[in-house]
């Protein structure tokens, strides 16, 4: 995602500069741009990163806390009920399958099976 990233910013800065120059792309506008993102990197980017793991970690932290407040519950509340129901409709197709396959096998055994044919 890094690669992405450095690609899109490298391809956005790169457009800019063309249609603010005129259809010129300079080098001194791409070299501080390029001295612009080596500052950041080595002085505070280092920071901004270790900023956003704890705005993203408290962010899951506070997620975390209301699905365990809210939705958590609710799901433990409805998940006997929902189990119930899926076990009554498994056994109600089970009986069914049951039903036709008996039917099937009673009309095989009227026939003989069709083992001997008599010609």
């Amino acid at each position: 995602s890094d690669l992405v990233f450095c690609l899109t910013a490298a391809g956005s800065v790169i457009i800019l500069l063309f249609h603010l120059n005129g259809g010129e792309i300079r080098g001194f506008a791409l070299f501080g741009a390029a001295a612009g993102f080596t500052v950041y990197y080595f002085t505070i980017g280092k920071l901004t990163v270790l900023f956003s793991d704890f705005i993203i970690n408290g962010v899951k932290k506070v997620i975390t806390l209301i699905l365990s407040v809210t939705v958590i519950p609710v799901f433990r509340i409805l998940r006997k009920p929902f189990v119930l129901l899926v076990k009554k409709a498994d056994i109600k197709l089970r009986r069914i399958k049951t039903n036709a396959l008996i039917k099937k096998r009673i009309s095989e055994a009227g026939k003989g099976f069709e083992i001997y044919k008599v010609t």
